[in-house]
């Protein structure tokens, strides 16, 4: 019997003596997981200078969320930017790569957002932000809030 390992890139091939019963090892212990997400895009910002930067759209994977409203469950991913040094042509050859890490929930002063697709404006307390892999969650949320406070910005726009 023989496994890819995605995390190694080589073939694995269990023992010949493991494989036919019960003393098989699980498929998920043959492999190292790790939270990912991919860069989607990115957008152009201006700084308090007027000089131009780019940020990168950034999402999860997708999650299947149950209406408030109708109590249907729908698809979506989480989503945010991050600030970049890099010029125009490097961020779109950025879009596609995957990162260690995932997107979590911030909660914030309410604000308005607009939906796009419908006009709608809706009301939000929380926004999204980028956190590393090995990183503390609760680490992250304090240092962007810290940063909020002394009006400085760390990640980016908001991005829903």
């Amino acid at each position: 019997m023989s496994v890819y390992a995605a995390s190694q890139g080589t073939p694995f091939r269990y023992p010949p003596s493991v494989g036919a019963g019960n003393d098989a090892p699980p498929i998920s212990s043959l492999f190292n997981f790790f939270t990912m997400i991919t860069i989607v895009g990115y957008a152009p910002r201006q700084n308090s200078a007027g000089e131009t930067f780019y940020t990168l759209l950034l999402q999860g994977g997708i999650e299947m969320v149950k209406s408030q409203t109708t109590g249907n469950y729908y698809a979506t991913a989480r989503r945010t930017s991050v600030t970049s040094t890099f010029d125009e042509r490097t961020c779109k050859a950025l879009i596609g790569e995957k990162l260690q890490g995932h997107v979590a929930r911030m909660e914030c002063e309410s604000f308005d957002y607009t939906i796009q697709e419908t006009g709608e404006v809706i009301k939000l307390n929380h926004r999204w932000v980028y956190v590393p892999e090995g990183q503390n969650e609760q680490e992250v949320i304090r240092a962007e809030r810290q940063a909020q406070s002394n009006g400085m910005l760390v990640g980016a726009a908001v991005i829903h």
